[in-house]
C-alpha cells in the first residue's frame, strides 16, 4: 500500500479544521489565502526576472532584480507563514 502524501493529508485536514472552525464560530484560518498570496507573490517574482532578461540597460536591469527579489522574499515570507499557521491548526487538536 503506497503512503499518502504528507501535504495532501495536511491538506485535507486542514480543510477539516476549518469547517469545524466555521460551525463552531471561530475565525476562518488564513494559511490557505497564504499559499495563494506566495503563489502570486512567485508570479511576480518570476515577471520582474523575464523583465530583467530583456532588457539591455544595466540599471534597469538592475533595478527589475531589486523587484525581484522583494517578491521573492514576499513568496517566501508567505510560504513560511503558511505552513507555520498549518502546523499549529493540525496541532490544535
Amino acid at each position: 500500500m503506497a503512503k499518502p502524501d504528507p501535504l495532501a493529508l495536511l491538506s485535507v485536514i486542514a480543510k477539516i479544521a476549518s469547517r469545524f472552525k466555521r460551525i463552531l464560530g471561530f475565525s476562518e484560518p488564513k494559511f490557505g489565502a497564504m499559499f495563494d498570496e506566495a503563489a502570486k507573490f512567485r508570479r511576480e517574482y518570476e515577471e520582474c526576472r523575464r523583465q530583467a532578461g530583456m532588457t539591455r540597460d544595466p540599471s534597469s536591469k538592475a533595478q527589475w532584480l531589486l523587484f525581484a527579489a522583494e517578491w521573492l522574499e514576499r513568496a517566501e515570507t508567505a510560504e513560511a507563514l503558511a505552513k507555520r499557521e498549518a502546523v499549529e491548526t493540525v496541532s490544535a487538536k
